[in-house]
């Protein structure tokens, strides 16, 4: 199973699909490479469900999370605005720039973490991490086959 500690993501875009925007994704560990597609919204809800997990718990094996010091800040700094907008070129370009930085931050802080909560948040199930692998559609091994997943969260 692919560790959420070795990937890398991109936002390479967005496109229309009917009256909404969805933000293609790259996803890369090691070798294998594919492109999830997710809207605005699910990123929102993403920083919800995560937050909610860091904070309330249990988390890790019946444990608080063992990434809680690592990716609480991530998640607690980026402002998702979510309310209906016009989807207008310019929010759009804002809205990539701003959702790839936030996948860097999350990236650069699991890069930062210490090699005992990496281990021990990979051993008991952090459910955290669960999350995320499932947002980036990196719980499947069929995704790393080639195939593009086109589930939108």
């Amino acid at each position: 199973m692919t560790s959420l500690f070795d990937i890398q993501t991109c936002v390479l875009g967005a496109f229309r699909d009917g009256s909404h925007i969805v933000y293609a994704i790259q996803v890369c560990a090691g070798p294998h490479e594919t492109r999830v597609h997710r809207r605005y919204s699910a990123f929102a809800q993403l920083k919800k469900i995560a937050l909610r997990l860091l904070t309330t718990g249990p988390c890790c094996h019946q444990r608080s999370c063992h990434l809680d010091s690592v990716l609480r800040s991530v998640f607690d700094e980026i402002d998702l605005d979510s309310f209906r907008v016009i989807n207008t070129e310019k929010l759009v370009q804002h809205r990539i720039a701003k959702l790839h930085f936030f996948l860097q931050r999350m990236h650069d802080a699991l890069l930062k973490c210490p090699g005992r909560p990496r281990r021990l948040s990979e051993a008991h199930g952090c459910k955290v991490t669960k999350l995320i692998k499932s947002f980036l559609d990196i719980a499947r091994p069929s995704t790393w086959e080639g195939e593009d997943s086109h589930r939108l969260a």
